[in-house]
């Protein structure tokens, strides 16, 4: 969890992390900044890797999670 904090290099100034349950147990960790994705173990929070998206246009995955993770009304 702590590598969504700090992007693994410093401090930001998001603290909205989102976590989404994963079939395996894990759960993902995102916040709005899409380098900001982690599968995460819950019980200890250890960061078990950064998850990479394939940006395969605007309704790939990183299209669609962008959207999920920062609404617009």
């Amino acid at each position: 969890m702590w590598a969504v904090v700090t992007k693994g290099d410093g401090f930001t100034d998001n603290a909205s992390v989102n976590a989404i349950p994963l079939p395996d147990g894990s759960v993902l960790a995102c916040s709005e900044s899409l380098p900001s994705l982690y599968r995460v173990r819950p019980s200890d929070l250890v960061t078990l890797e950064q998850v990479q998206l394939q940006d395969d246009g605007v309704d790939g995955q990183v299209g669609a999670l962008s959207r999920w993770l920062s609404p617009s009304l």
